[in-house]
Parts: C-alpha cells; sequence; structure tokens
C-alpha cells in the first residue's frame, strides 16, 4: 500500500511515496529513486538519488544527516541553503538592509550607515585566582597523651589562577558599516571594523577580538551567528 507525500524537491519531477509493508515502511522518489527517512514534517537522505547533476550532488551530500522540510531540500537542491539560511550568506557577503535613521539615537559619522541594533550586554574575561591551603613539616608524638601528635612546621599553600566571564555593563549595541558601538549605562566603546582580527559566533553572543587589546569583548545578542556573519561581511568591505 502507497501514500503520497509530495513532489520530490530534487528531482521536481517524481512523487515521494510511503511505501508500507508488514514490519516497515519505504519512502522514496518515484523518479530519481531518492530514499528518505521521515520524521514529523522534516525529512533525511538515506539514500541519494541514482542520476543527478554533480553539482546537486554536492549540495545534498554536505548536508548528510540533516533533518530539513520538503521546501528546505527544494532550495538546498536548487541553490545550497535554505530560505532561513539565507540572511547569514547575505550578511556574511555585506548585504544588509540598513536601519532606518530614526531607528537609533546613536549618532553617526557622515557616510556611515547602520544595521543592526539591540539590547545587549558587555563582558570581559578577568582572571581569577584560587587558594589551595596546605600543610609542611613533621608531627611528633606528645608524651603521656595517647594518640595525639604536634606538627612541627608551618603551612604552605599554592594557587591557580583561570579565568571567567565578568559582565561589565549593559546598554545598546550597534553595528554600522564603519564601527561596532556599544553605548552602556556606564561606559562606551567603539570598534573600528577595520581593527578587528577574529570575530566568533556563539548562539547568544559574539566574541570580539580587535587590535590595541589583549583579550577580547563579548557582546550578548539575540543571534550570534547573524551578527558574527555581518561584522564579517561588512569587515571585508570596510
Amino acid at each position: 500500500m502507497s501514500k503520497i507525500i509530495g513532489k520530490c524537491p530534487i528531482c521536481n519531477e517524481g512523487d515521494i511515496v510511503e511505501e508500507k509493508h508488514f514490519l516497515s515502511s519505504r519512502i522514496y522518489c518515484t523518479n530519481c529513486k531518492t530514499e528518505f527517512a521521515v520524521r514529523g514534517n522534516k525529512f533525511k537522505i538515506t539514500k541519494y538519488p541514482s542520476s543527478a547533476q554533480p553539482d546537486v550532488m554536492e549540495r545534498l551530500k554536505v548536508r548528510m544527516n540533516q533533518w530539513h522540510t520538503l521546501q528546505e531540500w527544494r532550495d538546498i537542491a536548487k541553490y545550497g541553503y535554505t530560505e532561513s539560511e539565507k540572511v547569514y550568506i547575505d550578511a556574511l557577503q555585506g548585504k544588509l538592509p540598513a536601519l532606518q535613521s530614526l531607528f537609533t539615537n546613536i549618532i553617526l559619522h557622515k557616510g556611515e550607515t547602520a544595521f543592526l541594533e539591540e539590547r545587549s550586554n558587555l563582558l570581559e574575561p578577568h582572571s581569577v585566582r584560587v587558594y589551595n591551603a596546605g600543610a609542611q613539616g613533621i608531627s611528633v608524638p606528645i608524651p603521656g597523651l595517647k594518640g595525639v601528635r604536634y606538627r612541627v612546621g608551618g603551612l604552605k599553600g599554592s594557587s591557580e589562577s583561570h579565568e571567567e566571564l565578568k559582565q561589565i555593563d549593559s546598554g545598546t549595541l550597534l553595528l554600522t558599516n564603519k564601527r561596532i558601538i556599544f553605548v552602556g549605562d556606564k561606559r562606551s566603546k567603539t570598534i573600528k571594523l577595520e581593527k578587528i582580527i577574529q570575530v566568533e559566533p556563539y548562539k547568544d553572543a559574539v566574541r570580539v577580538a580587535f587590535e590595541g587589546r589583549k583579550k577580547p569583548l563579548y557582546f550578548t545578542v539575540s543571534d550570534g551567528k547573524l551578527w558574527s556573519s555581518a561584522i564579517e561581511g561588512l569587515c571585508k568591505n570596510a
């Protein structure tokens, strides 16, 4: 017994059908023979098409073991990325919609355009030293007092240092085509894009290393990948 699920996103010609057997089922395209596993509305390719253009095969194979909707697989086969990923691709290429000037109250320089802005926390790495107490010397028994000993010598401890992130300030973070601007409740910080050495994304933050400072700065944001991609893309044209 077979059930049609939809049009194949790989070849766009055959139908994806679910062929049910007594103890198992098979989901495949009637034309290109691509096979899928299904989980809710997400699909994973378990067998690649028997015939496909080399560029299409390359786009599919880098997505091995990934789950996507049929429309997302259609976009991947055609473009190499999904619609939701396009914003990051555009950001890496410096293609960002400019913010309306009325959306920010931060004064910009001539020729400067704002692209991203949101509330953010500024964090810096700080060294924290931990002390571990220890003892040195020898212990000798006290005559007449069974089981009681007296230590001769002193105490000697050791210490070790490690870094922890410490929140320094809260405020507004703005990205322009020239600078990263942080205007906090206590302090302000400006980083010229041309001075940036490295940018690293986290799920909800971005790490920025730049010339003139030994330790990087961390900014909390709603989408670390978007901010990182945008900074990297704009740096290329700074």
